[in-house]
């Protein structure tokens, strides 16, 4: 899914991680459900 959008960076919210760091915690939240 993340690897389809532009990754927003810095420039969509100062809080948002880059993509790599999103597809990791999207990994991990996944592996725990």
């Amino acid at each position: 899914f993340f690897n389809r959008i532009p990754d927003p960076g810095n420039r969509f919210l100062g809080t948002h991680p880059p993509n790599s760091q999103r597809i990791a915690t999207v990994e991990r939240t996944a592996a725990g459900l």
